[in-house]
């Protein structure tokens, strides 16, 4: 099947089909104890080495199950399902010195959400003590958290000296907060790339880990 006749619509029916009508015995074994969130069923679809990833939102849970499709023959196959986690990645730089619109001058790079001190969350809550300035990577929110730190440190490398230059004024660091389904707990890693991004900004890696969701049916 030619993959220039595909298109993503196509792709997302068939994963859906699956998902709703499971073949694959992992796809039945994980819809035995999950429900698709039909209200808005497919959070991405991401092509890899000729696969797509289709990733589906589950109903009450955080994490997404993930239907490998391929051109098989005249039409489409299932390759694989497996659960995976929402990661929230993203820099924040923290400082009591310099508001959110002095870093984003000195860094050159607009935001994706600031805070600033003497703001409170919510109305009597406590007053933050310092200014926070983030920014999120360019990619879809559902894609696997190691994908999503090499498309941050894409994003922020080119800004190393400019970085360098706030040092002592900001503090910075990489914060994920890690959502994983209790049924299919698998962990992270980082390669090389992605440990020596890290260590040209200087900056620590804060990962928040949780877990939830129902376990497999005996």
């Amino acid at each position: 099947m030619d993959d220039g006749n595909l298109d993503t619509a196509s792709i997302e029916a068939f994963a859906l089909s699956e998902a709703r009508s499971p073949r694959l015995g992992i796809t039945e074994q994980f819809f035995a104890v999950h429900c698709l969130d039909e209200e808005s069923p497919v959070a991405c679809t991401w092509k890899v080495h000729e696969r797509w990833l289709v990733h589906l939102r589950l109903k009450d849970e955080r994490y997404f199950y993930v239907l490998v499709v391929i051109a098989r023959g005249e039409g489409l196959g299932i390759a694989g399902g497996y659960a995976s986690a929402l990661a929230r990645v993203y820099l924040a730089l923290y400082s009591k010195e310099l508001p959110p619109e002095e870093i984003t001058l000195a860094l050159g790079l607009q935001p994706s959400d600031i805070r600033r001190k003497g703001d409170s969350p919510r109305k009597g809550a406590h007053k933050f003590k310092e200014h926070r300035w983030c920014v999120y990577p360019d990619c879809p929110k559902a894609l696997e958290f190691e994908a999503q730190l090499s498309f941050l440190l894409k994003k922020i490398l080119p800004c190393l000296d400019k970085l360098r230059f706030l040092q002592g004024k900001v503090y910075g660091l990489v914060q994920v907060a890690y959502y994983e389904a209790a049924c299919s707990t698998s962990g992270w890693s980082l390669n090389q790339q992605a440990v020596e991004g890290l260590h040209k900004l200087g900056l620590e890696l804060d990962v928040d880990l949780y877990v939830s969701g129902p376990q497999f049916l005996e």
